[in-house]
């Protein structure tokens, strides 16, 4: 199976905990507008072709896993559930992990619980990133200068934070 679309109907429970084991194959993902609960299971990151994981809003919970071995994915959007950082660090660690992702254009995490701090490593995410979504996700501290290295940034959604300091002077370029 290359495409599993399951998005808009009345899924519950949990996702499988072994769901990247059994489907490696899957290019895409679609689960959104389900009740599904729980967290994104870990296995995910063994269906190492996957291009696009669309999961919300579906009401998970719990850490963001390490996508970094999701070396294909194109498009991430996982915004509207209950997702948060990792609890055992400030830094929104599960960015860092994205910038192994070589052709990502499409971050959506908007509408999380995440209550971190933005890594400077976001400016080493894939040039060919065109949308970056984290609007009300409880992020804090200030936007990394590294930023500027987003090249092919055209969208920017990072309102309704609890950002502070500068605009970096870069930012735009």
């Amino acid at each position: 199976m290359k495409m599993m679309e399951l998005s808009g109907n009345q899924f519950s429970g949990h996702l499988p905990s072994t769901i990247g084991l059994s489907l490696q194959n899957l290019e895409e993902l679609y689960l959104g507008d389900n009740t599904l609960t729980g967290v994104i299971p870990s296995s995910i990151t063994n269906a190492s072709i996957l291009t696009i994981i669309s999961m919300g809003p579906i009401f998970l919970t719990g850490a963001v896993p390490n996508f970094g071995n999701l070396r294909l994915l194109k498009r991430l959007l996982i915004g509207e559930n209950n997702l948060t950082a990792e609890s055992s660090s400030l830094e929104l660690r599960f960015f860092s992990s994205l910038k192994n992702c070589l052709y990502l254009e499409l971050i959506e995490v908007s509408l999380n619980q995440l209550n971190g701090i933005l890594p400077a490593s976001i400016g080493n995410f894939s040039i060919s990133l065109q949308i970056f979504r984290s609007f009300g996700c409880h992020i804090k501290g200030a936007i990394p200068d590294e930023i500027e290295n987003l090249s092919s940034l055209a969208d920017l959604y990072i309102d309704s934070n609890h950002l502070t300091g500068f605009i970096p002077r870069t930012l735009g370029n």
